[in-house]
């Protein structure tokens, strides 16, 4: 049971630490957004980093009843079953942590494939004005070129 215990301590301060890996680089991607999007996403952000923060907290809490369960400390098999319902919902937040971080990156990316998208239409619409203002730029010299002949046939 000891090493069962370490083993799930690791798992969980594994992903704990991946989960601030994934909240970091949400941040750093929140710079690149418009600004529209990033303020939707700096409020989804805070609110995974503020429950991440409270999974750490309530993981601190487990560490310390398990180490007060080493120590002697109160009836070890109702600690043992309390540290294991506090593991468990520790794990429970941790998962739906780390499924809404998931959901915010899925948003993230089709958020720039949106912004790609709308780039590239954005430079088509550029080129065909340009076409179009040559296209007029070459007419009105034509223009002006018949306007002089027919003036000058006029003269004659």
């Amino acid at each position: 049971k000891p090493e069962q215990r370490k083993l799930v301590s690791n798992q969980i301060k594994r992903e704990l630490e991946e989960a601030d890996e994934i909240i970091g680089q949400m941040e750093m991607e929140l710079a690149s957004q418009p600004a529209m999007t990033r303020s939707k996403l700096q409020q989804k952000t805070k609110e995974y980093k503020e429950s991440l923060k409270n999974v750490k907290k309530e993981v601190q809490k487990q560490q310390a009843s398990e180490r007060d369960q080493l120590l002697g400390n109160g009836d070890l098999e109702s600690q043992v079953q309390d540290q294991r319902q506090r593991l468990l919902q520790g794990t429970e937040r941790l998962e739906q942590a780390s499924r809404r971080l998931e959901e915010s990156q899925r948003i993230a990316l089709e958020t720039e494939q949106l912004g790609i998208s709308t780039l590239g239409d954005l430079h088509r619409q550029r080129q065909q004005i340009e076409r179009t203002r040559d296209g007029l730029g070459n007419a009105d010299s034509w223009i002006s070129k018949s306007s002089g002949l027919l003036k000058l046939m006029q003269k004659r």
